[in-house]
């Protein structure tokens, strides 16, 4: 599920280097950097209900379906 779209997202979310200590921290979970603003979400992984649709997608489309989605997905986004 992609990050932003409507909820907390779920993967990992890479930054340069110096911009690392921007990170948003968490009240309760030692997470974030020196400089980062308070949560933006009250769960500091995302919603773990994402995982099984994402699965459930997944083996709907079938090695193929997925491989055409992730081709697409590539032209689209270049």
């Amino acid at each position: 599920m992609p990050h932003g779209g409507g909820g907390p997202g779920v993967g990992p979310i890479c930054v340069a280097e110096h911009l690392k200590a921007f990170l948003p921290t968490h009240p309760i979970v030692a997470t974030g950097g020196e400089e980062g603003i308070t949560a933006v979400s009250s769960a500091p992984w995302g919603s773990a209900m994402l995982l099984p649709i994402t699965y459930g997608y997944i083996k709907m489309l079938g090695e193929e379906g997925l491989r055409h989605a992730t081709e697409m997905a590539i032209v689209n986004a270049n």
